[in-house]
């Protein structure tokens, strides 16, 4: 099972972007998520709510 996070290190590796974006990226995906009510976690957010966010959610049967 993979992990349900996605790190800073591992988005930023995944878009071709510096690790300085990736954590800005991470950072708005987690106040989303905490101004609906969910706890976060810094440096790291949901993976399925970054690629949600970045427009590449997984499709049914592919892995990223």
């Amino acid at each position: 099972m993979s992990n349900p996070y996605i790190t800073t290190g591992e988005l930023a590796e995944l878009i071709g972007a510096s690790k300085s974006t990736a954590s800005r990226i991470i950072s708005d995906v987690n106040k989303n998520l905490r101004k609906d009510g969910f706890y976060t976690f810094r440096g790291k957010a949901p993976r399925n709510a970054v690629l949600k966010r970045l427009g590449l959610a997984e499709q049914k049967g592919a892995t990223i």
